[in-house]
């Protein structure tokens, strides 16, 4: 019986070619859309797993309030790792580590220098309690337990020394240097582990080596005031410890040990170890849990449509079939019978389709490379890809292939040779039907309504006036707090070369990711108040490489004790005239600043956030980048090659090079553009099936109204009239379509909207042009059928009348 119900259903889909098709391709892009998201999804929660006490160990993280905002950070101030074995109970084991970002790696013994990694932490012994390793070489109890030791992973052991076996290399040195040269001697090697996880490191210096260095005092060791994410702090609770206890635990630290002034507040949370990727990660590879909630529900109304779709051609396909109902009841068929058979067509079908989104899936990985995980590979014959497409193959043949089937299965014999649909007749089907198109375009013009405003918006973004002059502008990063200064001959040496217009060194590039807040006071001696600022550091240049105007006073030279501010800073200290601010006194730190220049103001951050006060003065030793101004008409090309080999021959360990300003602007908005990028693809593809389904309605309805339309031809009615006829009911969909996809739309945009301190209006117009857009569509699909079928001889439409 079964080899029976394959054969037909083989042959059935054979036969009907155009049908097949349009099934295979809608069904395919639906399949291929959410195989590529499961992967995705479950790529990004698979990391980090396999850890023995996984759900007990807990990341602390901090909450900084000032007044009426507010900053999460993943890390800790340093001593309070020191106190909350102390103050909490019900932890097992607790670790604490500060990761070193930026650090070079010398190897004395191979005369080797292994450049710089972001590798680097200085750990606790806990650390290997909690995360355990094999280990290779040395004793775990003691490795990490004096200072100047350093635990190696396999693939350091491989790096810096090479064809040695672990057991060898225990008591060789090697120097790290970040702030200061530590030289650490290697007591063991651990395995590096082969499950995802986002703990990348590979280089563990024993934290016990920080208070043997000379800049130990700027880790803020005992400062409770400094949060820094490199501090990070993991706890191992007791197993089914209440969670609510921490949270009471950590606020009492809060009040024993923190001291605020007016408006400070801090406050400890721990945080999951599931949740870890989803956040801050020491490799930067973490996964945002909007971005997979958002490409989960893209992919399921994808698929949704393709559902839709398939309910709705085969609804329209069911008057063709009805002979063959007909037939095969006569001859004794039941109604279980043929609904079975159908649903096995179904399925058939359904798996040609996955076989052909399994080649789609390498194209889409392909056009979304850049938006998907660079460590990801799909292995479509792993066990839960298996079990997805069996699940998913299931599904779709009994929900969106159960209904045509039943409507197939209740023709009666006689009708159902005649052609005579009783059941299609019946208000529920044509409503259904109808309803499945609205829905199908209602989703379209909504994703082409977003697609257009988020091109409107990100277009208005590179277009806004920022303040500055970003054209020709490169920059590059040299060592933090570099002994021999080398930054300052640097910059001699490119000042001399022709087409280079004006040099500075500052912390940062004028727009940057990073944002370095602190408080300033100002006012009498006892009527001082605080004031949030941004700060940067620069150097007497910096106006001119980035054409900043100057509004008041004069620009600072490069001594200490004076600094710049911006036009934002003066109207939040009061002053209605940036002249009026010249020769003021601002407390910042234990420095006392005075202010002799006012400069415009200009977008420092992106254009989601408000202009911030700023202060702009001279540190020279916190000066890192250069900032290079080219000459106008200058060969790019050319002469960023020879503001490379400058940069190299004063800094031959490094691999930084010199980048244009232009990329890190554009940066800050590559989240925008990758959701420009999924809304259009999905738009494309819902546009797509959408019409497939609507070309399947209106196949059905012309072939329903096929001899109506033929006694009103033979009446007098000109193919226009009929065209007109048919394509009102259509424009009437589409008008309820519009109308429902514009409100989910506009609720979406006017929230991300929101996001941005500087946007657009709501652009109506492009909400009109994508239902004009929607609407065109459908005539064209509604006409090109009608057409057909005004076209055809009245006389052998009714010559069985």
């Amino acid at each position: 019986m079964w080899k029976n119900y394959f054969k037909i259903a083989w042959r059935n889909i054979l036969k009907n070619k155009v049908r097949t098709a349009i099934h295979i391709l809608g069904l395919a892009i639906g399949i291929a859309v959410c195989f590529v998201v499961f992967n995705v999804i479950s790529y990004s929660y698979s990391f980090d797993t396999f850890h023995p006490r996984k759900d007990d160990i807990f990341r602390v993280t901090t909450t900084t309030r000032y007044w009426d905002q507010s900053w999460v950070n993943t890390g800790v101030p340093f001593p309070l790792s020191e106190v909350i074995a102390e103050e909490l109970t019900g932890i097992e084991d607790i670790t604490h580590f500060y990761t070193l970002y930026g650090t070079m790696v010398l190897v004395p013994s191979q005369e080797m220098n292994m450049g710089r990694t972001d590798k680097v932490t200085f750990a606790d012994p806990g650390f290997f309690r909690i995360f355990q390793r094999e280990w290779l070489a040395g004793n775990p109890e003691i490795a990490l337990e004096h200072p100047h030791s350093v635990v190696l992973t396999e693939s350091s052991l491989a790096k810096y020394f090479p064809d040695s076996d672990a057991g060898e290399v225990l008591g060789k040195e090697i120097l790290y240097v970040y702030r200061d040269s530590i030289a650490v001697r290697v007591t063991g090697v651990v395995r590096d582990y082969s499950e995802r996880t986002d703990f990348t490191f590979t280089d563990f210096i024993s934290k016990s080596t920080l208070a043997t260095l000379e800049s130990k005092d700027s880790f803020n060791m005992d400062n409770w005031q400094s949060v820094n994410s490199a501090s990070q702090l993991f706890l191992l609770l007791e197993d089914k410890r209440p969670k609510g206890d921490m949270a009471v635990g950590l606020a009492h630290i809060v009040e024993k040990y923190i001291e605020f002034e007016e408006g400070r507040s801090t406050e400890f949370f721990i945080q999951p170890l599931s949740e870890l990727h989803f956040g801050s990660t020491y490799s930067n590879t973490g996964a945002n849990k909007t971005f997979l909630k958002g490409i989960l529900i893209i992919g399921m109304i994808i698929l949704l449509i393709a559902c839709m779709n398939f309910i709705n051609l085969e609804t329209a396909q069911a008057i063709n079939r009805s002979k063959e109902v007909g037939i095969r009841k006569t001859l004794g068929s039941n109604k279980k019978q043929l609904v079975t058979q159908f649903l096995v067509e179904t399925f058939v079908l359904i798996w040609i389709a996955i076989v052909c989104s399994l080649l789609m899936c390498e194209l889409i990985e392909h056009y979304f490379e850049d938006y998907l995980p660079k460590e990801m590979a799909v292995n479509y014959l792993s066990l839960e890809n298996m079990c997805f497409l069996v699940v998913l193959s299931l599904f779709l043949t009994f929900v969106p292939g159960f209904y045509p089937a039943a409507i197939l299965g209740n023709y009666q014999p006689v009708r159902a040779m005649k052609q005579e649909n009783v059941v299609v007749r019946g208000g529920f089907g044509i409503f259904l039907r109808k309803n499945l198109t609205v829905l199908q375009f209602t989703l379209s013009i909504a994703f082409i309504i977003s697609v257009l405003v988020i091109h409107r918006q990100i277009q208005f973004l590179s277009n806004q006036e920022l303040g500055f002059n970003r054209e020709v502008v490169l920059y590059a990063q040299t060592p933090y707090k570099d002994p021999m200064k080398r930054n300052l001959n640097l910059k001699a040496q490119l000042e001399q070369q022709a087409f280079v217009k004006a040099v500075s060194l500052s912390n940062e590039t004028i727009a940057a990711s990073g944002l370095w807040t602190s408080s300033i006071e100002y006012g009498g001696e006892n009527e001082k108040q605080e004031y949030e600022a941004q700060i940067k550091l620069i150097d007497k240049d910096y106006l001119e490489v980035n054409g900043v105007r100057l509004l008041a006073g004069r620009n600072i030279r490069d001594v200490s004790g004076e600094t710049l501010v911006n036009l934002a800073l003066v109207e939040k200290l009061g002053f209605k005239n940036p002249d009026e601010i010249i020769g003021e006194i601002l407390d910042y730190d234990e420095d006392r600043l005075t202010v002799v220049g006012v400069t415009s103001n200009f977008h420092a951050r992106p254009l989601r956030e408000h202009i911030r006060p700023l202060i702009m003065y001279y540190d020279p030793e916190l000066l890192p980048i250069v900032n290079v101004k080219l000459e106008p008409g200058t060969d790019v090309a050319e002469a960023k090659a020879t503001l490379g080999a400058l940069l190299k021959r004063n800094y031959p360990d490094e691999s930084n090079e010199f980048a244009f300003l232009d990329t890190v602007i554009e940066r800050f908005y590559n989240e925008d553009r990758k959701l420009q990028g999924i809304f259009g693809f999905a738009s494309g593809m819902a546009v797509l099936i959408s019409c497939m389904g609507l070309f399947g309605l209106s196949s059905f309805t012309i072939s329903r109204r096929i001899k109506e339309l033929s006694i009103r031809k033979v009446l007098g009615a000109s193919v226009t009239q009929i065209l007109q006829l048919v394509s009102r009911e259509y424009m009437a969909l589409m008008a309820v379509a519009f109308l429902l996809g514009s409100i989910p739309a506009w609720l979406f945009l006017d929230n991300w909207l929101l996001s941005f301190s500087f946007k657009i209006d709501m652009p109506w117009g492009l909400f009109v042009l994508a239902g004009l857009v929607a609407l065109t569509l459908c005539l064209l699909i509604v006409g090109l059928h009608s057409l057909k079928a005004a076209r055809k001889n009245p006389a052998e439409i009714l010559k069985n009348e």
